[in-house]
């Protein structure tokens, strides 16, 4: 390594990012990026024998130069442009020896995002429109993909309307617009894979520009939850520094983690749905069910998550006292009226109901404070949020794989499993009662 690369690392960032080294031309001889550039760059001065092909690039480099980058994720997006650009000679990128791997977009009506080899490019049948990469292995460009499908959803098994009316599999999860059933028209679909495509050429600040004219002229337009979806997606380019580079080596996910993660997305939703600020405190959640058989033994529970996590301790039974026939919005309004008064008891900063509008609409009617109400709804699984002045009722837009679904699921099966407990136990005492 000549003087004056070792005199140009002393600047380098300890940050993420791409490097390349030239020769005495200019050409690039070699692009590759680092999780810490000044610590990979360093390593640079400390080759074994056996680093026989990396010494023969040195040797014919004169300078280094590097691009700091927001995380190692975008590192690599920059990583296979530059290479794509340059074509270093000094670049390996398999070392099985196969051909570079893309990531390629088709010409088609709804074009598709798929991985390709450069010799199945070559002899495919497939048009080809755009071409991104290479990538240095099939893990590394199916955790671009992954991570930019959760932004830019699209998919890869659109037909016209008229012969496939089915959704697919994505489209269920929040990651396919509903190409492949007519949801979403060919203009709109490809002005979304615009803004994809800049991602994958390593532009993202270009992109959030983008989006943030976009949020604006929705908000101007009054269109709120169109606009608080390209809000959401803005939060995830920007916190694209914190997506784990090698998710292979992270220790197995702690229940605090996940917990975490559903009360993020939660937020999320009851800010998109009812303005609530992203820092709304979820500390104390309360959920509500009925279990009767035509309204005999009827009873209800309330159960207490804090934090995100069941408190048992916490929960209560409520018998029935003012009605005995089946009528469970009236019944849910007693329980709700009695758990109101005490006020021993700390106030939630959400209630679940287990239940469609009517209920949602009971409970509305009697809860006392300003907290929140939401409804799950059965077959399948959806929420129910009314608005804040409780003018309308939102169904809301979220994959079944949701982490905010499956934290209100939770609470929703475990009033149902309490309140179902207490009912049991009322009609095997009167059975028994009957038999004496």
């Amino acid at each position: 390594m000549n003087s004056k690369i070792t005199a140009s690392l002393k600047a380098t960032p300890k940050a993420p990012g791409v490097y390349w080294f030239t020769d005495r031309s200019g050409q690039v001889l070699y692009v590759g990026k680092a999780k810490n550039l000044k610590a990979r760059l360093s390593s640079y001065r400390h080759l074994t024998a056996a680093d026989a092909k990396t010494r023969q690039m040195l040797a014919a480099a004169q300078t280094v130069k590097w691009q700091a980058a927001d995380s190692e994720f975008e590192a690599l997006l920059v990583e296979a442009e530059l290479v794509k650009l340059h074509q270093p000679r000094f670049n390996v990128l398999l070392k099985d020896d196969k051909s570079p791997l893309y990531i390629v977009i088709t010409k088609d009506v709804y074009p598709a995002v798929l991985t390709a080899r450069k010799n199945q490019i070559r002899n495919s049948k497939l048009e080809i429109r755009n071409c991104y990469g290479p990538y240095p292995s099939g893990y590394k460009a199916g955790q671009v993909l992954r991570f930019v499908r959760r932004i830019f959803p699209f998919c890869n098994q659109a037909q016209p309307p008229a012969k496939n009316k089915h959704a697919c599999f994505y489209f269920h999860l929040g990651l396919c617009p509903g190409a492949c059933c007519g949801k979403i028209s060919p203009n709109d679909y490809q002005k979304n894979l615009v803004n994809l495509k800049l991602f994958l050429r390593g532009k993202k600040a270009r992109v959030i520009t983008r989006l943030k004219k976009r949020m604006r002229l929705l908000s101007a337009s009054e269109k709120f939850e169109a606009a608080a979806k390209v809000r959401d997606q803005i939060e995830l380019l920007e916190n694209l520094r914190r997506l784990p580079a090698r998710p292979e080596l992270e220790l197995p996910r702690l229940i605090e983690d996940t917990t975490k993660e559903k009360l993020l997305e939660l937020r999320r939703i009851l800010r998109r749905y009812q303005n609530l600020p992203s820092t709304y405190p979820l500390n104390r959640i309360e959920a509500y069910d009925i279990s009767n058989i035509s309204g005999k033994d009827a009873t209800g529970s309330m159960v207490v998550f804090v934090k995100g996590l069941p408190q048992p301790n916490l929960y209560r039974h409520f018998k029935i006292k003012t009605l005995a026939t089946p009528n469970d919005p009236q019944m849910l309004k007693e329980i709700l009226s009695r758990r109101a008064k005490h006020s021993d008891w700390p106030a939630p900063d959400l209630i679940v109901i287990d239940g469609g509008k009517t209920q949602l609409k009971s409970a509305l009617k009697v809860v006392p404070w300003s907290t929140p109400v939401i409804a799950i709804v059965k077959h399948p699984d959806r929420l129910l949020i009314p608005s804040r002045d409780h003018a309308t009722f939102h169904q809301a837009e979220i994959g079944r794989a949701n982490q905010a679904l499956k934290l209100i699921q939770h609470l929703r099966n475990e009033s149902h499993r309490f309140a179902r407990r207490l009912h049991h136990h009322l009609r095997l005492k009167h059975l028994r009662d009957q038999i004496l």
